[in-house]
């Protein structure tokens, strides 16, 4: 079976920049998430900085 990201993979991120208008800490978790995912596209995957 071919496991395939559900929708919480939309959801997550558009919840955190909605949190992010008023909250610091969601603020930073979105940098982070906005890294992580712009490390995945340039092909680093999950490792360190």
């Amino acid at each position: 079976m071919i496991v395939l990201p559900g929708p919480a993979v939309v959801v997550i991120p558009i919840g955190l920049a909605v949190l992010a208008t008023e909250f610091a800490w969601a603020r930073k978790l979105l940098i982070r998430v906005k890294e992580r995912i712009e490390r995945m596209r340039n092909g680093n995957g999950c490792q360190g900085k």
